[in-house]
C-alpha cells in the first residue's frame, strides 16, 4: 500500500511576514473608495431586463460609456454648446479656474465612478469638463424659450425626452458637487442653486400633475426661476 506523503508549511522562527503564509499582493485598491456615488448595473440585474434600459440612447455623461460609437454623433453637440457657453460667459478666467479645480479633485472624481477609468488624467478632465459644461448650458436653455427655436435638443420632441431620460440613468451621471462648483464658480443666477435648475429641467418629463392647484403650484414656481436665473446675463463669479 503507498504511502502518501504530508505536506506542510515550515514555520519560521521569527515573526512571520505575511509572505510566508500567502502569496498575495500587500496593497489592494478598495472594492469602493468612501466617496463612490456612481455605480453600474449589476449584471444580474441585466440578465432579467433588457439591457438596453441601462444604456444611454443619445448621449454619455461621465466615463461608463464614453467613447461608444453609436453615442458619437451627440459629442459634437456637446462640443457646440461648450462654444455657446463661451460666448455666455463674460470672464473666461472663470471657466480656466474652473478646470483647474477639477484637475486639483481629479482623484476624488474618479474614485466617485464604481469601476476604475483608463483614460490619462488629461482626457478625464477634459470629458468631465465638456460634460459638465453640456449639463449648465441644456439647463440655462430650458428657461429661456428664445434660446431654444433653433435647438433640436428642445424642438425636436423624441430628441428632448431621450436626452431627459439619459440624463437620469445610474450609469451616466457626474459627481454632484462637479457641476454645482461649475454653477457657483462661473455663474450668478441670484440664488439660484444648480438643484433647481436641473429641476425645472425635469419638471416635465413626467406627465403626473394630477390637480390644478399642484399644476398652478408648478408652474408659479417655475417663472419665479426663470425670472430670477436670467441665463442670458450669466455673470462671472471673480
Amino acid at each position: 500500500m503507498a504511502s502518501s506523503a504530508t505536506s506542510y508549511t515550515a514555520v519560521p522562527e521569527t515573526e512571520p511576514h505575511i509572505e510566508h503564509i500567502i502569496d498575495i499582493p500587500k496593497h489592494i485598491e478598495p472594492a469602493f473608495h468612501d466617496v463612490c456615488c456612481i455605480y453600474k448595473v449589476p449584471p444580474n440585474r441585466r440578465q432579467f431586463n433588457e439591457r438596453e434600459a441601462y444604456a444611454p440612447h443619445l448621449i454619455s455623461i461621465g466615463p461608463f460609456h464614453h467613447n461608444k460609437a453609436e453615442l458619437e454623433p451627440m459629442h459634437k453637440q456637446k462640443q457646440r454648446y461648450f462654444l455657446a457657453f463661451w460666448e455666455r460667459v463674460t470672464n473666461k478666467k472663470a471657466l480656466a479656474k474652473y478646470k483647474a479645480f477639477l484637475n486639483e479633485n481629479i482623484e476624488t472624481i474618479r474614485h466617485s465612478y464604481s469601476d476604475p477609468d483608463s483614460h490619462s488624467n488629461d482626457q478625464f478632465v477634459d470629458m468631465i469638463l465638456l460634460d459638465s459644461v453640456f449639463i449648465l448650458e441644456l439647463f440655462l436653455r430650458k428657461l429661456n424659450k428664445s434660446e431654444q427655436k433653433n435647438d433640436y435638443m428642445f424642438t425636436t420632441s423624441w430628441v428632448c425626452k431621450s436626452i431627459q431620460r439619459d440624463l437620469l440613468l445610474l450609469e451616466n451621471q457626474l459627481p454632484i458637487f462637479v457641476l454645482e462648483e461649475l454653477c457657483r464658480r462661473v455663474c450668478k443666477l441670484n440664488g439660484v442653486s444648480f438643484l433647481e435648475l436641473a429641476f425645472t429641467y425635469f419638471e416635465d418629463y413626467y406627465p403626473h400633475k394630477s390637480t390644478c392647484d399642484q399644476n398652478k403650484e408648478m408652474t408659479i414656481n417655475s417663472s419665479v426661476l426663470k425670472k430670477n436665473a436670467k441665463p442670458r446675463e450669466c455673470s462671472i463669479v471673480k
